[in-house]
């Protein structure tokens, strides 16, 4: 289930704890659409505190993704265990739902 949503330059960051499943999916889901501004083309899950994620939950990643893409931006996972990683994987979302790699601050000084 999202925990909390925060932004980040062109979109936002979906922090997921245990379980992303059926019993949540669609608030889930309802929660991230509301998120969406005129601006997001990004949407990284936060999966570092997420014990298990169900078709559903996958259902919800995916949708958001799609989201995503039709503003001509991008779906990303951080903090996954092995276990999830090997789940989007399977599922084949690996190149849909990619490793989050923040942009670089620049040094200042």
């Amino acid at each position: 289930m999202a925990g909390s949503i925060d932004s980040i330059p062109d979109g936002i960051v979906v922090s997921l704890s245990g379980r992303l499943d059926s019993a949540n999916s669609a608030e889930t889901l309802a929660v991230i659409t509301a998120a969406w501004g005129p601006e997001t083309k990004r949407v990284v899950f936060d999966c570092s505190a997420v014990s298990f994620v169900s078709s559903a939950g996958l259902g919800v990643m995916v949708q958001a993704a799609r989201q995503a893409k039709a503003r001509g931006g991008s779906a990303h996972h951080h903090g996954a265990s092995p276990t999830i990683l090997q789940l989007l994987r399977i599922a084949g979302l690996g190149a849909v739902i990619t490793p989050y790699v923040p942009a670089a601050v620049p040094a200042e000084g």
